[in-house]
């Protein structure tokens, strides 16, 4: 789990962000159930990076004057034109609060699918699925091993995991490996 350093700020409005990330810094708000009100903070750009590139969800954030929280890193919002990061949402989670997370799915053993051997293509029509779990089993994403499909298999949402919520489609396909009709002879 990654660490992050933060200070409380007062002010809010563009003029403030503006400022603040001319100092190197963004700013950023922590809400939730076990928040009285929410906190607005800043943190140190290159920091913030560095928790973003390690691909934590789940941050533990040191709020200069106050105690650890443990968060969960839910949007960042970025600049229309040069991409530059202008603001961070947390959420404050305990360790015995289910959380609803949305995560991607990567699929592994494509190449050795027996379907994919008789000349067939993989489609993959989701790429993101919603999951409930409690902080500590929070997954950095869905890995579906897909090496046993053949030709006209097909993988049903329901079939990944039993942490999926109805929301992700439970009847929906996520994957099949349909005839390669461009190739055929």
């Amino acid at each position: 789990m990654a660490k992050l350093q933060a200070e409380k700020r007062d002010g809010t409005g563009k003029y403030k962000a503006f400022d603040l990330r001319k100092a190197g810094r963004i700013p950023g708000v922590v809400y939730g159930r076990s928040l009285k009100e929410n906190l607005n903070v800043s943190m140190v750009l290159k920091e913030f990076l560095q928790v973003l590139k390690s691909g934590d969800r789940l941050v533990d954030l040191d709020v200069a004057g106050g105690s650890p929280l443990r968060v969960l890193l839910k949007a960042v919002q970025h600049g229309t034109y040069d991409h530059e990061i202008l603001h961070a949402d947390f959420r404050a989670v305990s360790d015995d609060e289910i959380i609803e997370v949305v995560l991607d799915i990567e699929l592994e053993g494509a190449a050795d699918a027996p379907g994919m051997r008789e000349g067939g293509m993989l489609e993959q029509n989701l790429h993101q699925i919603g999951a409930r779990c409690l902080p500590k089993n929070l997954p950095e994403k869905v890995v579906v091993n897909v090496s046993a499909i053949a030709l006209g298999d097909v993988l049903y949402v329901k079939d990944l995991l039993s942490l999926l919520t109805k929301r992700s489609g439970g009847t929906a396909f996520s994957l099949k490996i349909l005839p390669d009709l461009d190739n055929k002879p």
